[in-house]
């Protein structure tokens, strides 16, 4: 902790620090004092992440503030997934350009890493793209979904043009108009990314499963779905993952990923995801055939279906099965296309 403080914070170097590190940290340095306040704000719970302001991500800085989830490892790792199967696709496929959604984009995170990482590919060069739209209801995620695109082409760790021409924030309410980015068959996404709000009140307050620190120190809005449901049937922990799926139809997604909170919400999914006729009424004319996927936290992917995806669909070349003490951190739909 104290060499993030001294390098991210107060802009010391190293060997600064090895010379006069035993002045430093005096509790009457201004070095002392913070780091004194620091500690005390961490024994209250709140994320380092917020103390110290950023949080990597990929080759990425992510900035952090509250009102604002922060950015984890398991989202990182099927982000990075993503952005290998569409590198791969990008070779064959031959469209003019390549367009990818993040639905609940909070600092920015997969968007702008999904940017990165395929920004540079000779197939995006060709193909066109990638572009990145980042849909969010928050301001305050919006803001800082902004900044973070500023931040990192500021560090060079993303080109300049991505400011102008390849990466797009656009506040958008979900919970209450089902497709509020324009009309669907104006707007097209090859691949949609979401990490949601996926967890249920019950979970969400005192004794639930979800930690003191998260409850207290992170916006509900990002964690909790609202209290309106698209489809009666389906848990309130689960009702993003509706609207996501005709999201995907009417914007003739190919590959469609969703983050989920444990197994069991990951099986709900998977049920939700075997069934999308059912939850799509007149959304499409475009025959919905899926081949659904879990996704673990070690980059095994589980199949439910072992047959390829039908032809001119994006297609899976993960076939890794997951290790039995892997955790489920996302779901993944393949659509054909017509």
């Amino acid at each position: 902790m104290k060499e993030a403080i001294l390098q991210n914070d107060l802009g010391i170097d190293e060997q600064d620090w090895n010379i006069n590190q035993s002045t430093i940290w005096q509790p009457s340095s201004l070095t002392g004092k913070k780091l004194e306040n620091y500690v005390k704000r961490r024994a209250r719970g709140e994320p380092l992440q917020y103390i110290l302001g950023t949080q990597p991500f990929g080759e990425l800085e992510i900035k952090c503030r509250p009102n604002v989830l922060i950015p984890r490892w398991d989202t990182e790792v099927y982000t990075a997934q993503v952005a290998r199967l569409v590198k791969r696709d990008l070779a064959v496929l031959k469209t003019e350009s390549f367009r990818i959604a993040d639905i609940c984009t909070g600092s920015g995170c997969i968007a702008l890493l999904l940017h990165s990482l395929l920004e540079s590919s000779d197939a995006a060069v060709t193909n066109g793209g990638p572009y990145v739209w980042g849909f969010d209801v928050s301001q305050h995620a919006l803001a800082l979904a902004k900044d973070n695109l500023r931040h990192n082409i500021r560090l060079g760790k993303l080109h300049q043009q991505a400011a102008t021409e390849s990466v797009t924030v656009i506040r958008s309410n979900l919970s209450k108009r089902l497709v509020e980015i324009s009309n669907p068959s104006d707007v097209l996404f090859d691949v949609i990314v979401s990490n949601p709000p996926y967890i249920s009140p019950n979970d969400f307050r005192i004794g639930g499963t979800t930690t003191k620190s998260v409850r207290k120190f992170e916006p509900r809005l990002a964690l909790v779905p609202p209290s309106i449901f698209l489809d009666e049937v389906v848990d309130q922990a689960d009702q993003f993952y509706v609207a996501l799926l005709r999201i995907a139809v009417a914007a003739k997604t190919r590959l469609l990923v969703m983050e989920i909170g444990d197994t069991e919400q990951a099986l709900r999914v998977r049920e939700l995801c075997r069934n999308v006729n059912d939850h799509l009424v007149e959304m499409s004319d475009r025959p919905a055939k899926t081949v659904v996927e879990i996704w673990s936290d070690d980059g095994g992917v589980i199949r439910d279906d072992e047959a390829a995806p039908a032809a001119g669909s994006v297609t899976s070349r993960i076939s890794s099965q997951s290790e039995e003490k892997a955790e489920y951190r996302a779901v993944a739909v393949w659509f054909s296309v017509n």
